[in-house]
């Protein structure tokens, strides 16, 4: 039912996701590249949408909070790791060959970026990109929760439950409250994309099993109250409110287009390619790339490329290949080997 060849769609969609937000990273502040690639910062919100469809499929599939646990820690955090590793080190030994101060990062901002929860200890990302990994965590825990509670055949009403909490936060705290507010998007931050998760489960229903007017119901619901959290995300430095509407708008058609077996047009070898890569890339791309990379190619007085030749002929291209070899050495073989250690007697 679940087979893998039923979610090529997504793993094309990952691929788009991941090579949209690479390209708005790469062309920020270089005008007009900016204002062609400006929409990539919603990846992440693609992201999420498939993140809460593939993560609700993956504890369903789990035999226990325990195997769910270990897949999660497998997928993640080995790639993770070498990725922080390699950035903390270029970007130290880039301070040392360019004779700069450095003060970030030490050995204690490394060590807690590998927890991954550094969003708690009040540590900076060592890459900036790193601020989407404390929401999927947040979300793995909250849909680990329910199935601990046995609550799995209950999601739609919990995320009736959930949207309702997001909205009372938005049209009642928020107004009146605004510190109680600001506290509760500080302690939770998922709370701001929690409808997008929420969509993603909602849309595994959908094409899975139930097709009714209650599911269609809670994706309104999500859609709305993304889109009243637009003024709390980082959306407001990049476009208006009613652009952000369209293209959650196109985001929930597309989904809409996958649960009818409509979208297998996006399947070719190349988005299934960066598809697999998607998450090395994620990680690893924004400060080697647009911080050390792309500046040295273009202010280099030996090289002085232009900005097209230095985005797409030269670092794009290095950094897809790093990825691939981050996944190919790393992050499958490191995935294979946790689940067969940990969950052999599973």
């Amino acid at each position: 039912m679940h087979s893998k060849e039923r979610l090529l769609e997504l793993d094309s969609l990952r691929g788009i996701a991941a090579i949209s937000v690479v390209l708005f990273h790469y062309t920020a502040g270089k005008p007009p590249l900016q204002n062609i690639f400006t929409f990539g910062c919603t990846g992440v919100d693609l992201f999420f949408l498939i993140s809460g469809f593939v993560i609700f499929l993956t504890i369903q599939k789990s035999k226990t909070a325990k195997s769910f646990l270990i897949s999660r820690f497998a997928r993640i955090y080995p790639a993770y790791w070498v990725c922080v590793t390699i950035t903390a080190g270029v970007f130290t030994a880039w301070h040392m060959a360019t004779r700069q101060p450095l003060t970030f990062p030490g050995f204690k901002d490394y060590a807690i970026n590998l927890t991954m929860l550094q969003y708690y200890f009040n540590v900076k990302d060592i890459d900036n990109v790193y601020w989407t990994l404390i929401y999927e965590l947040l979300f793995y825990l909250f849909i680990l929760l329910i199935y601990i509670a046995g609550g799995l055949k209950k999601i739609t009403l919990i995320g009736f439950v959930v949207i309702a909490s997001c909205l009372l936060s938005l049209l009642i705290i928020k107004p009146l409250y605004l510190d109680v507010f600001k506290a509760l998007l500080h302690y939770c931050p998922l709370l701001v994309y929690f409808p997008l998760f929420i969509a993603g489960i909602t849309f595994y229903q959908i094409k899975f099993g139930q097709k009714n007017y209650t599911q269609y119901t809670l994706l309104a619901a999500c859609f709305v109250t993304q889109g009243l959290f637009y003024y709390d995300t980082n959306k407001v430095y990049y476009f208006s409110q009613a652009q952000y509407l369209l293209i959650l708008a196109i985001y929930f058609g597309i989904f809409v287009l996958y649960s009818k077996d409509l979208l297998k047009f996006i399947v070719n070898p190349i988005t299934l390619f960066l598809g697999k890569i998607s998450y090395s890339l994620y990680v690893i791309h924004n400060l080697l790339g647009y911080s050390i990379l792309i500046p040295l190619l273009i202010n280099f007085k030996q090289l002085r490329l232009n900005t097209w030749v230095s985005i797409f002929l030269v670092t794009l291209p290095v950094i897809i290949i790093l990825a691939t070899l981050i996944n190919r050495y790393i992050e499958v073989p490191a995935n294979r080997y946790i689940k067969r250690k940990l969950l052999a007697n599973k």
